[in-house]
């Protein structure tokens, strides 16, 4: 584990249409330790603001001489915080500008934000006397004290790799050596100000894994002066994904919450380019690893009990009863939004994925899959009239392996919730089934997947026992297992509704299987299982 200092620098931008007034100001704040930047002007305050990163600007409200409103100023205040809202401003006013500064700090912003920030457009306003530039030091450090949260005496400790893995699991690169060091930086402060109320933080990875979210989840592991915290689940990455996931986890999730969900995302912060979150459970702790490792360690029987906790605790609050039915829905029309299929993606995942090799060919309108003849997916999808009702719930949305936390009593715990939404029951259950089928079988043998997809595409919805050739393969005899498990839920009820469910649910796995055919980072074999299992399912779904 490595031990950090904090990565922090005051940095402070100065703006000011006097250039003697703004030397005068610079020595003073570089005096007392601060990285200074100074403008004359709106233009070049702007510049320097998409250029660097600053904590504070201290403004002089009149950068016009001609300018008795002060509209100059105030609208300098309100662009540097469009680039980042984090900033604190600080305005210099004479007598004369009095009530202008007043009604700046009399104005509310950021009342519905994700991120804890400040809801004035001034932190606080000093005249331009003797006596007020002289406190401007301390005006400083307490607006970066209060407004930013951060707090410098927290010691830190993560594995060497930590920084470099964060950046890999964002998708971010480093073209330089100081732009890893802002990136270092930048990290090192939100975790101060996620962690602000705590003396010293062990972090480690929540599984060895990337996952596909663009962000880093992380076990963090408090202590200070009340003692051990809690084992805490944190997650980092670009601010808007995390403002996303915040924002659709209060619409969709929270309230809805059992004792394995998040019963808040609090609390959370935001930088100028990332943003954070804790994920608030009540009791989770000891050793934590996702759906996929924990499938690599277990039996299939594990598995199967795992998937039956999950569905019937963790996500109990999704049943027909209460549901709100939707009758007549065009399906494309809802399914291409809700998994943000594009036609041009699958037309060209298909055609790259069937290229002939592996026994998997597109000829004269039919996918060839080892001597199956199916229908074309993509054609289906796109020029199919497909029409069904549907019982509507909130959904997790996105509910693959990687996102679904095991803990050492093999409870499931959700996390990652950015594409929360109003969904059609059995969503999620959907979801996970194809995640397991694509990414969790091991073999590439397209004759051996062509003959699992066929089992487990019959009409009536129960599973065909595996044939011996299938059962060599242990990721399918579990994978099996789960996905019997999943299917018992979807089966539950009148005939009439498990046959609405039934045809709705093959639906959404074709949907979600040729969403699958585009993800980027997947394998090239996990992606031509995907468009296997899709044209199972399209022929299925033609015939129905």
């Amino acid at each position: 584990m490595t031990q950090t200092p904090p990565f922090f620098t005051y940095r402070v931008l100065v703006v000011d249409d006097n250039e003697m007034a703004l030397r005068t100001l610079r020595r003073q704040l570089e005096d007392e330790g601060f990285y200074v930047r100074t403008a004359l002007n709106e233009a070049h305050a702007l510049d320097l603001m998409r250029e660097e990163r600053f904590h504070v600007a201290v403004v002089d409200l009149r950068l016009v001489d001609s300018d008795l409103e002060n509209r100059a100023g105030l609208r300098l205040i309100d662009d540097l915080h469009a680039i980042d809202p984090t900033l604190a401003a600080i305005v210099l006013t004479g007598n004369a500008d009095f009530a202008s500064a007043r009604r700046a700090m009399d104005q509310t912003r950021n009342q519905n934000a994700a991120f804890r920030l400040w809801t004035s457009p001034a932190f606080k306003f000093l005249e331009t006397t003797p006596e007020d530039l002289l406190i401007l030091p301390d005006t400083i450090r307490e607006a970066f004290e209060r407004v930013h949260g951060i707090n410098l005496g927290l010691r830190i400790e993560y594995p060497p790799d930590f920084i470099d893995t964060a950046m890999k699991r964002m998708r971010l690169q480093a073209e330089s050596s100081d732009d890893l060091l802002r990136f270092r930086e930048e990290v090192d402060e939100l975790l101060r100000k996620l962690f602000r109320d705590w003396e010293y933080l062990a972090i480690e990875p929540v599984t060895a894994n990337p996952g596909y979210s663009r962000a880093m989840v992380f076990k963090a592991m408090p202590s200070g002066e009340r003692g051990q915290g809690e084992v805490i689940v944190a997650k980092i990455g670009a601010w808007t994904l995390i403002d996303r996931e915040i924002r659709a986890y209060r619409a969709y999730i929270r309230g809805l919450a059992g004792n394995f969900v998040p019963t808040a995302i609090e609390p959370a912060w935001r930088t100028r380019s990332l943003g954070g979150m804790v994920y608030t459970y009540a009791g989770l702790g000891g050793d934590i690893h996702d759906f996929a490792e924990d499938f690599h360690a277990s039996d299939p029987d594990s598995i199967a009990s795992l998937v039956d906790t999950l569905f019937r605790r963790t996500m109990a609050w999704q049943t027909r009863r209460g549901a709100r039915v939707h009758q007549g829905v065009n399906l494309r029309a809802l399914f291409f939004p809700l998994l943000r299929l594009q036609p041009d993606e699958l037309i060209k995942a298909r055609d790259s994925l069937a290229d002939g090799n592996d026994a998997l060919s597109l000829e004269s309108g039919k996918l060839r899959v080892n001597g199956f003849a199916l229908r074309d997916p993509v054609d289906f999808a796109l020029n199919t009239h497909l029409v069904g009702d549907y019982a509507e719930t909130n959904a997790h949305g996105d509910l693959h392996i990687h996102n679904i936390l095991i803990d050492d009593q093999r409870n499931a715990w959700l996390i990652d919730f950015a594409n929360a939404a109003a969904a059609p029951l059995f969503y999620d259950h959907a979801f996970l089934e194809m995640s397991i089928r694509i990414e969790l079988v091991a073999t590439e043998d397209t004759s051996l997947l062509a003959v699992w997809a066929s089992l487990l595409t019959s009409l009536d919805g129960n599973i065909t026992p595996l044939p011996p050739e299938l059962t060599a393969d242990s990721t399918i005899i579990k994978a099996h297992r789960a996905i019997e498990a999943i299917r018992r839920f979807v089966m539950r009820g009148r005939a009439d509704e498990v046959r609405r469910a039934l045809r709705l649910y093959w639906m959404m796995l074709f949907f979600i299987a040729l969403r699958l055919t585009t993800v980027r980072f997947l394998a090239p074999a996990c992606k031509r299982h995907a468009l296997i299992a899709a044209a199972f399912l399209s022929d299925a779904l033609s015939g129905d």
